[in-house]
Formats: C-alpha cells, sequence, structure tokens
C-alpha cells in the first residue's frame, strides 16, 4: 500500500517594509516619497500617512485653515484613505489634521503588485494664499498565494545526489507529495532556500 506523505514549504513574508526619499523644495510644496510594502493577508490598513509626515517633521495639524488632504485614486479602485480632524484646533482657525490613512479596499481582487498613489495636502499661509503640495506612495501589495503540488510519487532508482532543486513560489506555500512503503526503508531529508519546511516526514 503506498501512504502520501505531505510536506508544507512556506516562505517568509515581510509584513510591513517602509522606507522613504525625502525632498522638500523651500516653499514647502514637494511632500516626500515614500516607498511602502504591505501583504495582503495584513488587513486593510496599508500605510498611516499622517504620522509618516509627522516624523519627517511636516505637522500639518499646525498649518493654518481651510485645508484638505487627500489621495488620487482616479482609475484605481484598489486605495482609498480617510482623514480626521481636531475641532479644538480648527476652531482656533488651524488646519487640524490629527489622522491620515491609507487602505486597501479589500472587495477588488485584483490588486497585487507596484502601485503609485499620489497625495496632494492644500493649507494657506500667514498672507490668506493657497499652497498645493504633493507626493507619492509607491504600494507594493504582495499577495501570497498557494503554489500548487509538487509530486515526488515516482520512486528513484541509484544515486541521487546529483537531483536538481525545486524552486517554488516567493510569499507563498508548497505542498509536496513523496510516497512511503511499509518496511521500505525510505526516508526523507529535505533542504529549504530561503523559506521553512513546516512539516512532514524528515522536517524536524
Amino acid at each position: 500500500m503506498t501512504l502520501l506523505k505531505r510536506l508544507t514549504l512556506a516562505c517568509s513574508v515581510i509584513i510591513l517594509t517602509v522606507c522613504k526619499s525625502y525632498s522638500q523644495d523651500p516653499d514647502g510644496c514637494a511632500l516626500p516619497t515614500y516607498n511602502v510594502s504591505h501583504n495582503i493577508d495584513d488587513g486593510i490598513v496599508v500605510f498611516d500617512i499622517y504620522q509618516a509626515l509627522v516624523n519627517d517633521q511636516i505637522n500639518l495639524a499646525i498649518e493654518l485653515a481651510p485645508c484638505q488632504a487627500w489621495i488620487n485614486a482616479e482609475g484605481n479602485s484598489c486605495f482609498y484613505d480617510q482623514t480626521s480632524y481636531s475641532e479644538e484646533l480648527m476652531a482656533s482657525g488651524l488646519c487640524g489634521l490629527d489622522s491620515w490613512n491609507l487602505f486597501l479596499n479589500d472587495t477588488e481582487d485584483d490588486c497585487c503588485g507596484i502601485h503609485v498613489v499620489p497625495y496632494y495636502v492644500q493649507f494657506s499661509d500667514e498672507v490668506g494664499n493657497t499652497v498645493f503640495c504633493s507626493g507619492l506612495i509607491n504600494v507594493n501589495i504582495e499577495c501570497g498565494t498557494e503554489c500548487g503540488i509538487i509530486d515526488f510519487t515516482q520512486i528513484l532508482e541509484g544515486d541521487t545526489s546529483g537531483s536538481d532543486c525545486i524552486q517554488v513560489c516567493e510569499n507563498s506555500n508548497t505542498l509536496a507529495l513523496a510516497p512511503t512503503y511499509s518496511n521500505s526503508g525510505y526516508s526523507y531529508s529535505w533542504h529549504v532556500s530561503g523559506g521553512t519546511a513546516v512539516s512532514g516526514q524528515g522536517t524536524s
């Protein structure tokens, strides 16, 4: 009787990586460009725009009102944003922006890959002129998926030390099936590069 042993290979997943390139002109109208990687399984909050700007010493809350903050999602249904404002700061004539997040639209199925999301702010300067600033958020949506099945049910005879490695998909799970026979003496030793062997004969 032939039994099939199951081996699951899972590559490690980077949950969220943020780096930035910063450039701001003297008038304050060029906002930073942010590069964001987000795994689709980690929820809908992709990026905290407000906190990123504060970290770059850009505090929109204390700019003069009226002000607005928004993204350009035209032609891209994968993203939307939400903002909130401090009523206390707004009452004193300030912008009052105190949160701004970029969200992934979880109703969309085709959002994997790289997207460029422009973002904008608008506020008033000390003499009442409107200041318009813009920046970019480069978003990489990583979609880990099942990467199929590797079938080792054909027994290899003789010296197999020169067997080729098998490549699997990045950020995904792969199921490997291998036969074992009662009292046959067959055993398996798995070697994984760039990932982790999760379970199965010879993986512990």
